[in-house]
């Protein structure tokens, strides 16, 4: 007799950045052969809280994040995927409030931004870094 395995996964809409808006501010100061990354994660809509969240993006080639670095995130780089989930501390994030994490990257060029964010699955916006 067979056994067979059947595992479910949540279907991710395509509308899912209008179902759950968030949205990312990503800034990177040079530092030499490595640099430090601040990320401002923003919970954009106005009834929806985020209570856990995990965060993933492709680091530019050449990039790498060094997870001991990492403050607000607890992050994991396999090749060039990278995963950042919350701690124990930050997991909820209520609407239109958003939370700060960072890391340092070694890595060539701070210049060379990721280009898309996800948080728990779904297509953030990404924004301009706030000035206040």
């Amino acid at each position: 007799m067979a056994a067979c395995l059947i595992v479910l996964l949540p279907a991710v809409p395509a509308s899912a950045a209008a179902t759950w808006p968030c949205d990312i501010a990503y800034h990177a100061y040079q530092g030499g052969s490595q640099f430090t990354v601040n990320l401002v994660i923003g919970n954009s809509s106005t009834d929806y809280h985020i209570n856990g969240w995990t965060l993933r993006f492709t680091a530019p080639p050449g990039q790498t994040v060094l997870p001991a670095t990492a403050h607000g995130v607890s992050l994991v780089q396999v090749g060039q995927e990278v995963t950042g989930t919350n701690l124990g501390y930050n997991p909820l994030l209520e609407p239109g409030n958003r939370l700060w994490v960072g890391f340092e990257v070694k890595g060539p060029d701070y210049r060379v931004e990721p280009t898309a964010f996800t948080i728990n699955g779904y297509l953030c916006s990404v924004d301009a870094w706030p000035t206040a």
